[in-house]
């Protein structure tokens, strides 16, 4: 027989439960794929059809729109550069869209260019998944292989200080790493850990643990340092990215993009989540 201590107790769990659950937090998207912040806090999604800007003074703001022909069926990956410019990818290309509003194409010959990440000097690290291997872009737009055997990679997050390139790979279900010289060499992968198949975009947490979009099982993983796994959030209608706020007060906060279950693609959200 329960107490009214102990109901009081449980009922106090569930409701903080409750309220670490993702929320809405901006909608009107169609089949969101990847998103990052730069140092201001502006926030940048791209979708099936298009790169977005979305600041709270004005909201979406369209940056670029789909070019059937020769985008494919939907924009993926996104890098903010040092410039200032933005480089995105569409297919078996990368785009790049200038200060000035105006985009070009920077990088080309991917199979499926996915996610991407990026370092200081604005070298890109580009998840081509159909070609199962991650490539190198330097900032003259040129390209080279990089890493190969990972199975069909997708989601990548560059760690400075420990100079470590981490990446999932969506069908074999590995989560990993490899550690990049000065001169930008990689070495041998290192595995850190198996969630199932159907893995997408990660995420850096400040104190070095990953948290991993579980795209099939609507779940994301918090991988702690040691090694340790939680399921921090489910439910989620095909998450696809993922990535921390970057202003004070903002920087406990996970937003999560819904991309759409079932491999329909037919979300609509930015979610987020308080992690204190």
């Amino acid at each position: 027989m329960r107490t009214k201590s102990a109901v009081l107790g449980l009922t106090v769990l569930a409701s903080i439960l409750l309220s670490a659950a993702p929320a809405v937090f901006l909608g009107g998207l169609k089949g969101p794929e990847n998103l990052a912040f730069d140092s201001s806090g502006v926030l940048y999604i791209t979708d099936t059809d298009h790169l977005w800007k979305y600041t709270k003074e004005k909201g979406l703001e369209q940056l670029y729109a789909r070019d059937p022909k020769n985008d494919g069926t939907s924009l993926c990956g996104l890098a903010l550069a040092p410039d200032g410019s933005i480089v995105f990818s569409a297919s078996n290309r990368l785009l790049k869209l200038d200060v000035g509003g105006k985009a070009a194409e920077y990088a080309s010959g991917f199979k499926l260019a996915n996610g991407m990440a990026m370092d200081a000097s604005g070298n890109i690290f580009v998840a081509d998944s159909n070609a199962k291997q991650i490539v190198l872009v330097t900032p003259d737009g040129k390209t080279s292989v990089l890493v190969k055997g990972e199975g069909a990679v997708n989601g990548l997050r560059y760690q400075p200080a420990t100079r470590r390139l981490y990446f999932t790979s969506m069908l074999s279900g590995k989560v990993g790493y490899v550690e990049l010289s000065p001169e930008l060499e990689a070495g041998k992968a290192v595995i850190v850990a198996d969630l199932g198949v159907g893995l997408d975009d990660l995420a850096l947490g400040a104190d070095g643990s990953l948290y991993v979009c579980q795209y099939l099982k609507g779940k994301v993983i918090k991988i702690k340092t040691t090694g340790n796994q939680e399921v921090i959030a489910e439910g989620i209608k095909g998450p696809s990215s993922l990535a921390f706020g970057v202003l004070p007060g903002d920087q406990s906060k996970l937003y999560i993009l819904e991309k759409g279950a079932n491999m329909k693609f037919d979300g609509t959200a930015v979610l987020v989540m308080d992690m204190k």
